[in-house]
């Protein structure tokens, strides 16, 4: 209709009214936050076109067709963005199925054993067979020691030049032996020897059982469980290290964990004369 020829008064009233409804239509599109068609430039195009030829009339017509389906092609990618969006939903399910599968074993396997950690070491009493300076290492001693199993255990300890090596020999002493070997300076070590230390590191002595208590036999910390002790203790769980700010020499001289003393069947474990000192 509005292509039709009008008469001038007709125009310029139809204007008016399209210039109102353009108004209102700007009104509501800036509520609804949509891009704003101009209604009456539209409608000026289309009124222009008549009183050109009737090709005119198809080339007007083709170019307000895309502005009036611009609306809908800015629709489309809203009203497909679900489905866009569908198939990223979609491998959640299974990736947390496979983790649920898989880690779960894994989980359940590297389970913290339900112990205090001080009855995760394994503490025995040990004998050193013999001692002797390591071939490459001058802060270090390489022993054989006896902790009750088929073959003696190589150790190696930072005790040269703070224990006279003459001293080690045949010494009765308290070993930690499911620490993870380690090699230094191109041997490895299968254990550890608790000693206690003066704070500023110049007075070492090692840490004794009572005589008579036999190479091979497992410590306890009095009042506390029988040690349960991990096959190897694993360097990331730091399980020692959560232990060993709490051992230390009482006023007594006696070993202890936590005020606790570490015991053997004949009795506390004990230092020469250090009280108050760090077991390391």
């Amino acid at each position: 209709v509005l292509l039709k020829p009008l008469f001038p008064s007709h125009r310029m009233a139809l204007s008016k009214t399209v210039k109102s409804l353009d108004d209102l239509i700007f009104g509501l599109e800036n509520t609804l936050g949509v891009p704003h068609w101009d209604f009456a430039a539209a409608l000026a195009e289309r009124q222009a076109a008549t009183k050109g030829k009737g090709g005119a009339k198809g080339k007007q017509a083709a170019t307000a067709k895309p502005k009036g389906d611009a609306p809908k092609a800015a629709a489309q990618p809203k009203a497909d963005a679900p489905k866009a969006d569908a198939p990223k939903a979609e491998p959640k399910p299974k990736a947390e199925g496979k983790k649920g599968g898989g880690g779960g074993g894994g989980k359940a396997a590297a389970a913290e054993p339900d112990v205090p950690d001080v009855c995760r070491l394994d503490m025995r009493v040990g004998r050193i067979i013999d001692a002797q300076k390591h071939p490459d290492a001058d802060s270090l001693y390489l022993e054989r020691i006896d902790v009750g199993e088929a073959e003696p255990r190589q150790v190696l300890s930072g005790l040269a030049g703070k224990i006279p090596l003459e001293e080690m020999q045949n010494r009765m002493v308290i070993t930690l032996c499911n620490l993870k070997p380690v090699a230094m300076r191109g041997l490895k070590s299968y254990a550890m020897i608790f000693c206690a230390s003066s704070d500023d590191g110049t007075t070492v002595q090692l840490v004794e059982p009572p005589a008579g208590v036999a190479p091979g036999e497992v410590l306890s910390v009095e009042g506390m469980p029988a040690l349960q002790p991990d096959k190897e203790l694993n360097p990331k769980k730091k399980v020692f290290e959560r232990v060993q700010p709490e051992l230390l020499t009482s006023d007594k001289c006696i070993a202890q964990y936590a005020g606790k003393n570490l015991m053997t069947s004949k009795g506390p474990c004990f230092v020469k004369s250090l009280t108050g000192a760090k077991i390391k």
